[in-house]
């Protein structure tokens, strides 16, 4: 019985512990299939993980400086660098979500009580806290390196270099319990059904925004055909679609590696966002044949295009008047670009490839600190015909010689970005500037945008000075009407008070009037968009701009193109400015011409008798002149006379001294001689 009892209990045993691996392997698939569906709610992407991500102490510790950055504690000089474009994106992913969800953790670690347990942590390393707690929480409040049924953090001997972050990670693990209650208390009081929840309305558009924005890639012409793109493309398992698939597409899942043809813009391709880290590490773009840039900054550069093909067709026109002469030749003379801003250097190679190699583009406010790191950007684009300055384009002189080709004038002044959708994204893209911390603000400070029109003001004003210049682009990533079109009508309404009727002035133009139309068309019609964001702005009939909200489709922004337009002079202006010149000198005094206004004057009576001839003018008169003057007065018209004179008329006679010019009936010369009456009428 006991050898059975004993069997039998080992036989339980045997049971209880095939059943209890059982059940660990069941919880193990299902921690797998939890690991497998994870979603990263940070900014540059919410599409699922397929696993748990373990972060290095070394990105956290980047990113708490990202972090210190965008909350204005330090200047970006002191921003780390990194070797990896994958372990930038992810510091600066957590960097702008703790941002972002900052009013959100500060709540959980006040509710949960963290600090008051850990203080030290708050005074020295609250940066370093958030970021954690982002990432902590985005992998339900369990970190990648610690073990799911023991509380405990493995660490590698590389990690021993951050003391303090391991500090943070076990004091996060053991507060676990509080801080997920913390977070479900908040979800409860403001009725959120997740995270995302607890944000406000613009900033959750963002994030679906963000999730689902395709990715534009446009073919550097410099270096490839797009023909070459699309075979080698198709060589690596890149299938080309007529349309991008969805996430409600069961036939086509989102992660296919697959593109498409940007139906308004040729060289442009889409990819969807599933496939944006392998576009990233592709050798087209590390070979600079693809370039990775926003639509809106193409629809940019595409209005410069415009004028440039404008100019082109205007000075071909001119060749086929003067026969033998290269045309090659004369479209490379003049038609130079100035760029205000270089910034990361993305639009100066995309306008470079727009233009003829022999013209030139200036690109002003290059960095010291970023003017190699430009400079081998252009030339991995092979942009070649570009001169990079470190001076300010407002010290630029319009009577500069190196100048004076100069025909186009781009003005991109950095602004509020406002209108980015996806900051981790843009700053992969574009670049680290400045300017980064204005990504990171959700809602824009109303004294900094005045600020920044200001300066937007400055510069539009004084590209406004160069004489040789036919076209201004005026382009912001800005939606605020402060920065946008208030800076142009101001401008504008400068220009005009301070220009002479002789002087050439600048005046809005419809901004690819057929291509704007088309993207309003395609908001509506494009998969994946929440609503039609995309509107074009005809507010004013006498302005025309185009002006891009974030949308699903693309960034947001605000494109104005100003052409300078000559002065339309009457035929009197014409005449006065030639008869300046000498060129209609008269030979002699010209008479005086009456002016049609002026009619002339009858006569007065008193001023007729002083014209009757005196007895001294009459003996001096020689026969002509007697003969001509008799014939004058003969042809004087007759003033009615009465029948029977008057005492008054008698008297009146007597006492004039000139004899009167009327000759009598009966003869043909005036008399001439003696004071006699003038007779009568019968």
């Amino acid at each position: 019985m006991l050898k059975k009892g004993s069997s039998g209990a080992s036989g339980k045993a045997k049971k209880s512990t095939s059943s209890f691996d059982a059940s660990n392997g069941v919880k193990n698939a299902c921690n797998d299939a939890i690991s497998n569906v994870r979603i990263s709610q940070s900014e540059s992407t919410v599409s699922a993980r397929k696993k748990r991500d373990t972060f290095s102490y070394s990105i956290y510790e980047k990113a708490g400086e990202i972090y210190r950055h965008l909350k204005g504690q330090i200047p970006s000089s002191q921003l780390p660098t990194f070797e990896e474009d994958l372990e930038r994106r992810r510091a600066y992913s957590l960097a702008f979500g703790a941002k972002r969800y900052e009013t959100v953790l500060d709540d959980v670690l006040l509710d949960s009580y963290f600090f008051s347990s850990y203080f030290k942590l708050e005074a020295y390393h609250k940066h370093r806290v958030m970021v954690m707690l982002l990432d902590y929480q985005q992998n339900g409040f369990y970190f990648g390196n610690e073990r799911f049924r023991q509380r405990k953090v493995e660490i590698q001997n590389k990690e021993t270099s951050y003391p303090q972050i391991l500090e943070i990670q076990q004091a996060l693990v053991s507060h676990r319990t509080k801080l997920r209650a913390a977070l479900a208390r908040s979800r409860i009081r403001d009725c959120a059904i997740s995270v995302e929840a607890l944000l406000p309305k613009e900033e959750q558009d963002k994030l679906q925004y963000a999730a689902q924005q395709p990715v534009y890639a446009r073919v550097n012409t410099w270096k490839a055909s797009y023909s070459d793109i699309l075979e080698t493309l198709t060589t690596e398992g890149f299938l080309m679609e007529d349309n991008l698939p969805s996430a409600e597409d069961d036939d086509n899942p989102p992660g296919i590696r697959c593109f498409m043809k940007d139906q308004h813009f040729e060289n442009l391709l889409v990819f969807p966002p599933a496939v944006k880290f392998n576009l990233y590490e592709s050798d087209l773009v590390l070979e600079g044949k693809l370039a990775i840039q926003d639509k809106s900054t193409v629809v940019a550069a595409e209005v410069v295009n415009s004028m440039v093909l404008e100019f082109a067709s205007q000075k071909e026109k001119a060749v086929q008047l003067i026969p033998g002469t290269d045309v090659q030749t004369i479209l490379g003379e003049g038609d130079d670009v100035i760029q205000t801003h270089a910034e990361s250097g993305n639009l100066t190679a995309h306008l470079s490839s727009l233009i003829h190699p022999d013209r030139k583009i200036f690109a002003f406010s290059v960095a010291s600190d970023s003017h190699t790191q430009i400079e081998d950007k252009l030339e991995r684009m092979a942009a070649r015909n570009v001169s990079l300055l470190e001076e300010s384009f407002l010290d630029a002189l319009p009577t500069d010689e190196r100048f004076k080709k100069v025909r186009i004038i781009v003005v991109n002044v950095p602004c509020s970005k406002s209108g980015i959708v996806n900051s981790v994204d843009f700053v992969l893209q574009e670049g680290v500037t400045s300017s980064i911390k204005e990504l990171a603000r959700g809602n824009v400070d109303t004294s900094k945008v005045k600020g920044l029109a200001f300066q937007h003001l400055s510069f539009l004003r004084h590209a406004m000075k160069f004489p040789q210049v036919q076209a201004i682009i005026y382009i912001t990533r800005s939606t605020q009407n402060v920065e946008n079109m208030d800076v142009v009508k101001k401008a504008m309404e400068m220009n005009q008070e301070e220009r002479s009727k002789s002087t050439s002035y600048f005046e809005l133009t419809p901004v690819l009037p057929k291509v704007a139309q088309n993207l309003k068309e395609a908001a509506r019609i494009s998969n994946g968009l929440l609503q039609t964001e995309i509107t074009l702005t005809h507010k004013e009939p006498e302005t025309r701009y185009l002006s891009l909200e974030p949308s699903a489709a693309m960034n947001g922004g605000f494109v104005a193109l100003l052409k300078r337009q000559k002065p339309v002079e009457t035929a009197q202006e014409v005449l006065e400015r030639a008869a300046k010149k000498g060129l209609m000198k008269p030979k002699g005094k010209p008479a005086r011409i009456n002016s049609p206004r002026e009619k002339p004057k009858p006569r007065a009576q008193a001023d007729m008798t002083r014209l009757r001839i005196k007895d001294a003018a009459v003996g001096n008169l020689s026969d002509n002149e007697e003969d001509r003057n008799s014939l004058k007065v003969s042809n004087t018209p007759r003033k009615p006379r009465s029948w029977h004179g008057s005492a008054e008329n008698l008297s009146k006679s007597n006492t004039k001294d000139a004899v009167s010019s009327i000759p009598s009936p009966s003869h043909g010369a005036v008399k001439k001689k003696g004071k006699q009456p003038k007779p009568f009428m019968f």
